[in-house]
């Protein structure tokens, strides 16, 4: 069994370490997700006074404007005590912190 050469073992230690130093800050500086059961939808849209807005298509998404439906409903967050809602598009809920 040969040995690799000294400088391909140091910088195969180095690209370990860095991979596990990106990933722990990525642990550090990532927030709580709550993730809601479709079971449960009906109750938390009830609890926060949203079902009947959504029923009514009286409810649009934050970023791109489209009529919120139980179907398209993406991302509810509270933000300085308001509650922003946004669709399933990708373009619209991915940058949401």
């Amino acid at each position: 069994m040969s040995k690799l050469p000294i400088k391909d073992r140091i910088l195969g230690n180095y690209a370990l370490l860095k991979r596990k130093a990106i990933n722990y800050w990525r642990r550090l500086s990532s927030k709580n997700v709550l993730a809601v059961y479709d079971d449960e939808l009906d109750d938390i849209l009830k609890n926060l006074g949203l079902d009947e807005k959504i029923q009514k298509g009286s409810i649009n998404c934050q970023k791109c404007g489209c009529t919120i439906t139980r179907n398209n409903l993406g991302v509810i967050k509270k933000e300085n005590g308001a509650i922003q809602i946004f669709c399933l598009t990708t373009s619209c809920n991915s940058n949401n912190d």
